[in-house]
């Protein structure tokens, strides 16, 4: 058995010390971001266990003999993935090792592994099964993760842990060897964290105080509790303290070289015993150590990345569609028989135009993004690229493109590797914009944009080769119609409208998608930057900045003439008369940014938002013209706590013009009795 401590030691001090019982349990309940080798344990054999992180972010549970041989492993079920894996929390003297795995969804299941490798599960009855963002202030990483961590074996096989419940509160358990469980509870007690257990079966750790609500308004947090220790006896007595028992430390008069800072984690409990930890050195990485009776330093690394993915070199992209691209690297796994990479697991991500081409792209589209012809464990050969079933997936010189790779047979990954597109003999003349006529602050506009190496008409329409950036209001149309189709209705994307194409002259015909919603407009004075590719060669961008120009209709701020009037009712039809209000704007069937019913006798507001929500009430909008708007009710939230429409209630309408935004032309009315015809 061991005995756990813990002392910080910085580069080139030797440190005697006397070290409190951590206030925190050894094992790891958040993740650690640090990559390396991490004991936690060692038995009267000299047998060390722990876990390591390799390069992708995975834990795996390792065993070190007492002759240095080293055995690393992975519990079955364990996600092989960032912050996911296997850790090792104890090890007693019969060899067997305990600790806890989180699987592809972040959930815990404790383990047990005896000394032949064969490794059992581990779910106290009653643990939760989600993954729940916390608002449980003082536990960040610590409650949202429901399941079952085993924290420490004794040497009759009695495992004492934690698991997490469905309301993410933590209690103690006890496992005998037959694979009974017991639940316990610090009587009064909010967390109930097991820490040890000797082989009287008593059990030491701590506990918190209920947890305290903190109301604010209409949202509701928690705080934990304040923390104390316990001791349960083996006939379930529970004495309470305050104040963590001390620890004396061995003298520790040697540290590792190059040593940056060292933490001693476990002890052994012979006399003299060893001392094991992990220390990390000038380029963050963790090393363990073993400090033992002789005063003899020995550090090992486990050898984590022994079966982790990895992309050593990528043949050349060029601009356009490369016709064959070789990956290599270790550990890919063997492609499925379909040969469709949507199955297998590789993805080309082209940062500079928010591209990816691979796995990301959904399984249901009859042609693959990446055409794949060859896949074994250590070369992948991809020999097209299309984006998304119509055309070429577009690589710009200069563009930085990462290629990612997943293992096909345990998901392991991604392993990346970074790279740039270079240039073709076709990228001699790259585009460049001369002039662009005037933009104005409407969707259905022509301008036409000149210059030269602009190239033809692109045969993939839904591929990105020229843009508009709304640089003042921060948002971006594109020639992208596919990917409107496969985004939610209230959130598809803005697009540019395309007519001719030719090497010195672009015809954009208009404005579209999702132009309109979400203050994704055009206003008068603001500042834009257009971009345009070669679709041949991928050359480019060419860039060219003005500024959106109005005209005098566009500037006329709009005005209310009449409100017909409005009844108590949800269902009723409402005319708003004037001039200035512009055309039907894209969001029309719903609700509307520009229009805005404002009961200022009971507080609250219809329309006016950009996606709706649970607490937003929404108008319904039929007719939209210059001079007139047609409202035939009111939905979403209406009719919920007050917000219903009262005989005598004093109403503002405010109306803002849907191309422009100028406005709001505003008036009020009061709501009649019944509706007067």
């Amino acid at each position: 058995m061991t005995r756990r401590i813990l002392l910080l030691i910085t580069a080139g001090l030797v440190a005697s010390a006397v070290a409190l019982v951590r206030s925190h349990p050894v094992f790891p309940i958040s993740f650690p971001v640090a990559r390396g080798t991490f004991p936690t344990a060692i038995n009267m054999h000299g047998e060390i266990a722990g876990y390591c992180v390799d390069s992708i972010a995975a834990a795996h549970g390792f065993v070190r003999d007492a002759h240095g041989e080293i055995t690393v492993f992975d519990a079955p079920g364990s996600g092989p993935q960032e912050r996911q894996g296997t850790f090792v929390t104890d090890i007693n003297n019969d060899g067997t090792i305990v600790g806890y795995y989180l699987d592809t969804r972040r959930v815990h299941h404790g383990f047990a592994r005896d000394r032949s490798g064969a490794i059992t599960t581990l779910d106290a009855p009653g643990a939760g099964t989600e993954v729940i963002r916390p608002v449980w202030k003082g536990h960040p990483e610590m409650v949202y993760r429901q399941g079952t961590v085993a924290a420490r074996v004794n040497d009759s096989d009695t495992i004492t842990g934690y698991f997490i419940d469905a309301e993410s509160v933590r209690h103690g358990f006890l496992r005998d060897r037959t694979g009974q469980f017991k639940p316990f509870d610090v009587p009064g007690g909010g967390d109930t964290i097991p820490e040890s257990i000797n082989d009287s079966g008593v059990v030491t750790g701590k506990y918190s105080d209920p947890p305290i609500v903190v109301n604010s308004g209409l949202v509701h947090s928690y705080q934990s509790g304040k923390e104390h220790g316990f001791q349960r006896d083996a006939d379930g007595a529970i004495t309470t303290y305050d104040q963590p028992k001390e620890i004396s430390l061995p003298e520790l008069k040697v540290h590792p070289k190059d040593s940056v800072g060292c933490e001693v984690v476990t002890a052994s409990d012979e006399p003299g015993g060893a001392l094991v930890g992990h220390y990390a050195d000038k380029a963050g990485n963790n090393h363990a150590f073993f400090l033992d009776s002789h005063g003899a330093l020995i550090t090992f690394d486990a050898p984590c990345e022994g079966n982790a993915v990895a992309v050593t070199s990528v043949s050349p992209l060029v601009a356009g569609a490369t016709e064959k691209m070789i990956i290599r690297g270790r550990h890919f796994g063997n492609f499925p028989p379909s040969g469709n990479a949507d199955e297998g697991r590789v993805v080309i991500q082209d940062s500079a135009i928010s591209r990816s081409c691979g796995i990301v792209v959904t399984p249901e589209m009859q042609d693959p993004s990446l055409h794949v012809t060859g896949w074994t464990d250590d070369e992948i050969v991809v020999t097209g690229f299309r984006w998304p079933s119509n055309g070429p997936c577009p690589f710009h010189a200069g563009d930085s493109v990462s290629v990612g790779v997943w293992n096909t047979q345990t998901g392991a990954g991604p392993a990346y590797y970074d790279l740039s597109v270079g240039t073709t003999s076709k990228d001699l003349t790259p585009p460049r914009i001369t002039s662009v006529t005037p933009v104005y602050p409407r969707a259905d506009q022509t301008f036409a944009i000149e210059g030269e190496g602009f190239g033809t008409q692109p045969t993939d329409q839904d591929s990105i080769y020229i843009d508009l950036v709304n640089e003042t209001v921060s948002w971006v149309a594109r020639t992208i119609t596919t990917i409107e189709a496969m985004v939610p209705d209230n959130f598809p994307p803005a697009t540019i409208k395309v007519g001719r194409w030719t090497p010195h002259e672009i015809d954009v015909i208009g404005l579209g998608g999702g132009y309109g919603r979400n203050h994704w407009t055009l206003n008068g004075g603001d500042h834009v930057t257009i971009h345009v590719w070669n679709p041949q060669t991928g050359a480019g961008p060419a860039t060219y900045e003005l500024t959106v120009t109005g005209t005098g209709n566009d500037l006329i701020a709009p005005h209310i003439a009449s409100v017909t009037p409005i009844a108590p009712q949800a269902s009723q039809v409402i005319i708003i008369t004037g001039q200035g209000f512009g055309t039907r704007p894209a969001s029309i069937n719903q609700t509307t940014p520009y229009l805005e019913m404002a009961d200022e006798t009971r507080h609250w507001v219809a329309g006016r938002v950009g996606l709706p929500n649970a607490y937003a009430v929404l108008l319904s909008v039929s007719r939209w013209t210059d001079t007139e708007i047609e409202v035939t009710g009111f939905g979403g939230a209406y009719g919920s706590e007050n917000r219903r429409l009262n005989a005598g209630d004093q109403i503002a309408v405010k109306v803002w013009n849907a191309q422009t935004g100028a406005g709001p032309a505003a008036t009020t009315t009061q709501v009649m009795p019944t509706l007067k015809r």
